[in-house]
């Protein structure tokens, strides 16, 4: 009987069925939090495990985390996931190791509830929609004999890996060539596998920190590419915005443009009028959403209010057709400037 469904039961089986009463209980209009408050309560029978636990607690990203671990097909195509890890809640770990890993190392925590809380009060939507493209990205990059690096206890690292591989404007084929080298080197693996700290454990930040520094240097010594210049660069928005774009404009009574330093409010306004553009403008599953490009695309929004030039269609054409972008956020800034100012004659000649 195990394993079988109502509809593969005898005929017989199903009338005993059908003469049982079942009792149900309706919970209607509930919140996020009186949800997750339920399903912990009904499971007070049977004590859910670690993993389970995880996405129970959350009341925001839950149904994000769910998404990609039970929708996207690396999981079942690519890797080392067993049956019972995909039940037993292992994958859903897994994703949320990942956002935390790829978006908030620094704030690395090392419980499972609290990295759980905190990803579920600090993580949005894009981190998961970036991760969500990443992962059917890496079921073409990732070879066959390299499936055995991507296990419940490491892809997470992996995963982080290809992130910021992809934020130095390299083809994935590289990527794909770098995973056969490491499956194919034993020295590589025993290296990575005996970075532990004195704890014995896997998971401080000392340890996660350490391997991806040890695949970094593999990749830069097979590949020749240092995934640290792909990074975000050290500087706030502030001194690049003052830097690549300069002040502030505002218009006086007079009707006269003034202009000024730029401030935190102006900062604060950018940031909102990115956000709109990420979720309205620019292309699902586009690089050009990765933090990486955060100061460039802050630089950008900046100089349109400048111009008094309006983002939105030329936002989506761009992240259209483009998909590849430097890593160096001044020369980001202006090839995008550059192709905004294109993109603003062309529709005044043909509206002309």
């Amino acid at each position: 009987m195990r394993g079988k469904y109502y509809k593969d039961l005898p005929d017989k089986l199903k009338e005993s069925f059908d003469n049982n009463n079942v009792d149900y209980v309706k919970h209607l209009n509930c919140s996020k939090e009186e949800i997750v408050y339920h399903i912990v309560r009904y499971n007070k029978q049977k004590s859910m495990n670690t993993n389970e636990n995880i996405v129970a607690r959350m009341s925001n990203m839950a149904i994000n985390i769910k998404e990609i671990s039970k929708k996207n097909r690396f999981f079942k195509d690519c890797g080392v996931y067993s049956e019972t890890e995909r039940k037993n809640g292992s994958i859903e770990r897994c994703v949320v190791e990942s956002i935390m890993c790829m978006n908030h190392l620094d704030n690395w925590k090392k419980q499972t509830n609290a990295m759980a809380d905190y990803i579920d009060e600090n993580s949005s939507a894009e981190e998961f929609e970036t991760l969500d493209y990443n992962l059917s990205e890496l079921i073409k990059v990732v070879p066959e004999c390299a499936n055995k690096l991507f296990t419940v206890k490491d892809s997470f690292i992996w995963f982080t890996i290809y992130n910021r591989f992809k934020s130095t404007g390299n083809k994935p084929e590289l990527f794909s060539d770098f995973l056969t080298h490491f499956s194919n080197s034993i020295d590589l693996q025993n290296g990575f596998k005996t970075i532990k700290t004195e704890s014995n454990s896997t998971k401080d930040v000392s340890v996660i920190k350490e391997k991806i520094k040890f695949i970094e240097n593999a990749i830069e010594d097979y590949l020749h590419i240092n995934i640290e210049e792909g990074q975000p660069e050290n500087i706030s928005v502030v001194e690049f915005i003052r830097e690549n774009v300069g002040q502030a404009s505002d218009i006086d009574k007079e009707g006269n443009d003034i202009k000024r330093d730029i401030t935190a409010e102006d900062i604060d306004f950018y940031e909102v009028m990115l956000n709109d553009l990420k979720e309205n403008c620019i292309r699902y599953g586009s690089t050009l959403l990765n933090d990486s490009n955060y100061l460039s695309l802050m630089g950008l929004v900046a100089y349109s209010f400048a111009k008094d030039e309006t983002l939105d269609d030329w936002m989506k054409d761009f992240s259209t057709h483009r998909s590849e972008f430097p890593i160096n956020q001044k020369q980001n800034y202006i090839e995008m400037r550059n192709d905004l100012e294109n993109y603003i004659k062309k529709q005044q000649k043909i509206s002309a």
